[in-house]
């Protein structure tokens, strides 16, 4: 079962991913054009920004992608939980559920009472029929 949700949770974030890359190609923006000359960009800053417009998607994808369990830990330490929940529909992808239950899972060790609270929050938002 895991190589199943494992396999989803991938073709999800390639899939995501590139439909990102896509759309920010598409537009005709500075921070597409800056985008385009692979500029680095600093992750905190950008995914505050995200956060502060509300883009909670995109904002768990970006720290996501990054593969850095402390840039997602502190991703979850700025984002209300309990409201984030009460959205609806939740507004973080199934691949993005998947992806942070992870990534939550592989460094539960640190920050345990807040991870177990949002990886508890993510298993019930985890729709099995639409990995």
């Amino acid at each position: 079962m895991f190589e199943q949700v494992d396999g989803a949770f991938q073709n999800g974030m390639s899939e995501h991913g590139a439909a990102i890359r896509q759309q920010v190609a598409a537009a005709h923006t500075p921070l597409a054009q800056t985008l385009s000359v692979d500029a680095p960009l600093d992750p905190v800053k950008e995914i505050s920004r995200l956060i502060s417009e509300r883009k909670f998607d995109e904002a768990f994808t970006m720290a996501l992608q990054r593969g850095d369990v402390s840039i997602v830990s502190w991703l979850c330490s700025q984002v209300d939980l309990h409201e984030l929940c009460r959205m609806i529909p939740i507004p973080l992808n199934q691949g993005v559920l998947l992806a942070l239950f992870q990534q939550l899972a592989c460094d539960i060790v640190n920050g345990t009472p807040r991870k177990l609270e949002w990886m508890t929050a993510v298993a019930v938002a985890i729709s099995p029929t639409s990995v």
